[in-house]
């Protein structure tokens, strides 16, 4: 992932966001640990459901525990739809 987002990440990053808000702490940016600024692994739980149900993507909770980070989401949006 460049430094520059597209205006299609922006985009994604900001549905994608509220979610991670939701669960989490302390303001977050692209790096930000998901565990480190508040969220457990139930509030990962809750928060990749939030988002299987939006979004047609398919992301475990071991796959998020590896990387839990906005960039990690933001990187699987290149195989998302987002469902009507």
């Amino acid at each position: 992932m460049t430094d520059v987002m597209t205006k299609a990440e922006k985009q994604i990053l900001a549905e994608i966001f509220p979610h991670w808000e939701k669960y989490t702490l302390q303001a977050a940016d692209l790096q930000t640990d998901f565990f480190e600024s508040g969220g457990d692994s139930l509030s990962a739980i809750n928060m990749i459901v939030e988002l299987q149900k939006n979004f047609s993507i398919e992301i475990s909770l071991e796959q998020f525990m590896r990387t839990p980070t906005l960039i990690f989401l933001l990187s699987k949006t290149k195989s998302w739809n987002k469902v009507s």
